[in-house]
């Protein structure tokens, strides 16, 4: 029995001794410090920068179709909607457009004028403008009659307001 109590003595003292041991090592040993650390800077460019790289541009390559897709969807809504009302409603409806004295009204081909109150005259090339009331071209410098119809035949026709008027407008057109 006493050699039994020695040998657990012996076996003991070895695996204390063991343990202080490992625990001394791991305490010195600086794991995870600049000289030892816990992953290589190589790894992380060569491997998971790689990794997350092609990652990303999976992400970014997925994301970028399904935008064109929902961009085609409405760009083809758009110009259905344009085709439609777009263009046709716009250059039907008529406009109220009031002009200070000396304020020009310049139409493109296809825009009709109706003066409806105060004077205004052409202030462009011959032929001016067609008058559709009276059947006639009215030339640079024509006085437009109140209630009388114009057509624009020819781009950048203008008008020029003598007064303050109102004209209504259909087609496109800038005021200057």
């Amino acid at each position: 029995m006493k050699h039994r109590k020695k040998i657990t003595v012996v076996l003991s003292v070895i695996l204390g001794a063991a343990l202080v041991t490992g625990i001394v090592a791991t305490a010195v040993t600086d794991f995870g410090s600049q000289s030892d650390p816990l992953v290589t800077l190589s790894y992380i460019n060569d491997v998971v920068k790689e990794q997350m790289k092609n990652n990303v541009n999976t992400i970014l390559e997925a994301r970028v179709v399904e935008l064109r897709s929902e961009l085609d969807s409405k760009i083809t809504e758009l110009e259905t909607a344009y085709r439609e009302t777009g263009e046709v409603a716009e250059r039907s409806t008529y406009k109220v457009v009031s002009l200070s004295r000396g304020q020009t009204l310049t139409g493109y081909v296809g825009t009709e004028f109706l003066l409806r109150v105060g004077s205004a005259n052409v202030v462009s090339g011959t032929p001016g403008l067609i008058d559709t009331t009276g059947g006639i071209t009215l030339d640079a410098g024509g006085a437009l009659i109140k209630n009388h119809l114009y057509m624009v035949t020819i781009d950048t026709r203008s008008v020029k307001a003598a007064d303050n008027v109102m004209i209504v407008v259909r087609g496109d057109y800038t005021v200057s």
